[in-house]
């Protein structure tokens, strides 16, 4: 459906007012699909709703749209953040690579390279956190629509090491090559087969998430794809990619500084996003429902 507000309702208004819960849930209660679920339109037009007058229509369209333009340029920040440190990257460790450095195995950066687990534990729902493929966004986890394990399934799955923070994650199955780091707000948190987890060793967590999100590496992974079922990248095969790195070089510290800079404001606005989402999805419902005015 396309919507256009008339003329005496603001069109932002409109926006948030069909983004409400209060309008999908009633949309979803009145399901006509035989097939597919399907929202009854001819419920929805004679269903009556309580609005507010045009003025604070207005007011409460932009309260809300100012905590979206705000996640939008926390957003913004941190992909031109993220391009700038592939740039540094492939500047540095590319375009200015030497023939003396040491050449490296990825398993000698890291403290292990560690498959999650391909046991598949009954799903509840309340519990510890079941990542797959899907829940790797942008660098960090997004468990908004996730599986949870028990707690006896966790100590199951991950009997013998367990996600900490800062570990990374890589997608090896299906979808391969996404990164993700382990933060303090997604602990504890199960691990699927899918995926790989890495802790950083030699190098800091830091560098270590921008060597995996660099085009360089990512080329190294996909030359190792094999197939099956589907694609996928072996444990060994990852252990094993070869990486040139001026590790034992002065210059290298500073050069891994400056992505540990860059990391806290990446990690900085995401955790600014997550808190303005919070709050612009608690405000919202308010808003709608009147629970919460504004003054005109």
């Amino acid at each position: 459906w396309v919507f256009r507000a008339k003329e005496d309702i603001n069109q932002d208004y409109l926006y948030y007012f069909l983004a409400n819960w209060d309008f999908v849930n009633t949309a979803n209660s009145a399901d006509s699909g035989t097939r597919m679920p399907r929202a009854d339109w001819v419920f929805l037009k004679d269903t009556l709703w309580d609005i507010p007058e045009g003025k604070e229509q207005t007011s409460i369209a932009k309260i809300l749209s100012c905590l979206d333009d705000k996640i939008d340029l926390l957003h913004r920040q941190n992909n031109t953040l993220e391009a700038l440190a592939e740039t540094l990257f492939r500047q540095w460790f590319v375009e200015e690579a030497e023939e003396s450095w040491v050449v490296y195995r990825l398993r000698d950066l890291v403290k292990h390279v560690k498959p999650g687990t391909n046991y598949q534990p009954p799903r509840i729902t309340t519990g510890i956190p079941f990542l797959n493929v899907r829940n790797l966004n942008n660098g960090f986890l997004d468990t908004t629509d996730i599986s949870k394990i028990s707690n006896e399934d966790y100590m199951r799955v991950h009997k013998s090491w367990q996600p900490e923070v800062n570990d990374l994650l890589i997608s090896r199955i299906g979808t391969l090559g996404l990164v993700a780091v382990i933060t303090e707000h997604d602990i504890p948190v199960a691990v699927h087969y899918n995926m790989i987890n890495l802790k950083a060793n030699k190098v800091s967590y830091q560098f270590l998430y921008f060597l995996l999100k660099s085009k360089w590496f990512q080329e190294k992974y996909s030359t190792n794809i094999r197939q099956s079922v589907q694609e996928y990248v072996a444990i060994e095969d990852v252990e094993n990619i070869e990486l040139p790195l001026p590790l034992d070089q002065e210059s290298f510290k500073d050069y891994e500084n400056s992505f540990n800079i860059m990391f806290t404001k990446i990690k900085t606005n995401r955790d600014q996003i997550r808190t303005i989402t919070q709050l612009r999805d608690t405000l919202l419902p308010k808003l709608m429902s009147g629970e919460v005015r504004v003054e005109v």
